[in-house]
C-alpha cells in the first residue's frame, strides 16, 4: 500500500491590509473631535473598501457608525465636554480588516485663544540653561 500525505492547495486569499496611519487631529470643540483618516499604505493585495472609526474613553471601545467608511475626514460627536478620548481607524479590505492604527489622544474641548501679542514673558528666577518659564496675561474667554 501506498500512503501521500502532502499538501492540498487552493485558492490563494490576499492577505488583510496593513493598519492605516494614525488619524490626524484636525479640530475639537466642547462636543467633538474633527479627524482626518488615511489609507492603508498596503492593501493586501486587495482593493480597500473602507474604514472604521472606533474611539475609546475609560476603556469602553465603541465604533463610531456614523462614520461613512471612505470619507477623508470625519466629525466624530456627541462627546463629553473635557473628557479624554483615543481615536484609532482600521482598514477593510475584500478579505479581512487590518490591525488598529495607532491611536489619536484628543480631548473634546474648545482650544484657548492665543496670548495676546506683547504680553508673553519670560521669567528668569524660574528659568534655567535646561528649562524656561514662560507667563503670560489672561485670555479673553
Amino acid at each position: 500500500a501506498v500512503c501521500w500525505i502532502g499538501l492540498r492547495s487552493g485558492p490563494s486569499r490576499a492577505p488583510p491590509p496593513s493598519p492605516p496611519p494614525r488619524p490626524a487631529y484636525l479640530s475639537s470643540d466642547a462636543s467633538s473631535i474633527t479627524i482626518a483618516v488615511q489609507p492603508s499604505a498596503d492593501t493586501g493585495g486587495s482593493s480597500l473598501v473602507g474604514h472604521e472609526v472606533w474611539l475609546s474613553s475609560g476603556g469602553v471601545l465603541t465604533q463610531d457608525t456614523s462614520y461613512d467608511g471612505a470619507s477623508p475626514t470625519h466629525v466624530v460627536a456627541g462627546l463629553a465636554a473635557g473628557q479624554v478620548y483615543r481615536v484609532s481607524v482600521r482598514s477593510l479590505n475584500s478579505v479581512a480588516y487590518s490591525d488598529w492604527s495607532p491611536y489619536l489622544e484628543a480631548a473634546a474641548s474648545s482650544l484657548p485663544s492665543a496670548p495676546v501679542a506683547g504680553s508673553l514673558r519670560k521669567d528668569s528666577r524660574l528659568s534655567s540653561k535646561t528649562t524656561i518659564m514662560l507667563e503670560w496675561d489672561k485670555v479673553p474667554d
